[in-house]
């Protein structure tokens, strides 16, 4: 009977993390651009969403820019406010989804004939999105994004979930900042 108990308790556990919001990630890039003459940089918001004032409180912002300044020193580039190479823009956005899921898994027939079960939820779907802009041309060189299901934990700790994210994006933003560019390279990442 205590191995039952224990067996329900491990499928419960893997059941709710089944069931935690997913996160996706992506990026883009523009491939003609050597990143290695990068190895300074600004950080602004590029916008606020007024529908959500949350979102895009200044304590957000600041744990944004926070999250973004430990990335990009742990990839050697430095913040200035005079004449950095990449201006590094960032915004929050949230927007509500309906999602309908149907589906009858028993067959053509159902069960004997009965309709197929539909399911439709509301959420909300918040994203964030980092554009690194080259300062000279001001042309947007690099983006990465993650989007997923609002949040609605009640955290003490609402920091670790920005450095998680701003994290996660920045995995995907391969390039370490140069100390020495040499002009003729011939690798473009």
């Amino acid at each position: 009977m205590r191995r039952l108990s224990n067996l329900v308790g491990v499928l419960a556990l893997v059941w709710l993390a089944g069931c935690t919001p997913a996160v996706m990630v992506n990026h883009d890039y523009d491939r003609s651009v050597n990143f290695r003459k990068y190895s300074t940089y600004r950080i602004e918001p590029a916008r606020a969403d007024e529908k959500d004032p949350v979102l895009n409180s200044q304590l957000n912002q600041q744990r944004i820019e926070e999250a973004l300044k430990a990335e990009l020193k742990s990839r050697g580039y430095t913040n200035t406010d005079q004449n950095p190479e990449l201006v590094v823009r960032y915004f929050t956005d949230v927007q509500n989804v309906q999602e309908t899921q149907g589906g009858n898994n028993m067959g053509y027939w159902g069960w004997w004939g009965r309709p197929n079960n539909t399911y439709t939820r509301n959420y909300r779907q918040a994203r964030l999105i980092v554009n690194m802009v080259d300062a000279a041309s001001n042309k947007l060189v690099w983006q990465g994004w993650a989007e997923g299901e609002e949040n609605k934990s009640r955290r003490q700790d609402r920091d670790a979930p920005v450095r998680m994210l701003i994290s996660r994006i920045m995995e995907q933003y391969p390039h370490r900042a140069s100390s020495s560019y040499n002009q003729d390279a011939t690798s473009r990442r």
